[in-house]
């Protein structure tokens, strides 16, 4: 198994990804010798991990934009619902067109 540290562009490692085969080199991916989960949010400085812990507000700020987003989407669905239910009644009580 290949281990990698998954880097954003601040050198912030966002996750540990592992492959059945060798990956092709790029820039955000640094290989590990193990899965270690207590890489993420340490800062790659070139030649070492950072002792200190980095928050990914790149990935947070992502986040929050995405569930503005599904909550206006979730609101929409629930107008279209209730007026796909007003006109299912309209139709069933008011004895169709």
């Amino acid at each position: 198994m290949f281990h990698y540290a998954k880097l954003n562009q601040n050198n912030i490692c966002v996750s540990i990804e592992t492959s059945v085969k060798k990956l092709e080199e790029r820039n955000d991916l640094l290989r590990q010798q193990d899965y270690v989960p207590s890489l993420i949010n340490r800062k790659w400085l070139g030649d070492q991990w950072s002792q200190e812990t980095f928050e990914d507000t790149t990935e947070l700020e992502r986040l929050k934009e995405e569930n503005v987003l599904l909550k206006s989407e979730l609101d929409a669905m629930k107008s279209n619902q209730a007026l796909m239910k007003t006109a299912l009644d309209d139709l069933i009580l008011g004895g169709g067109i």
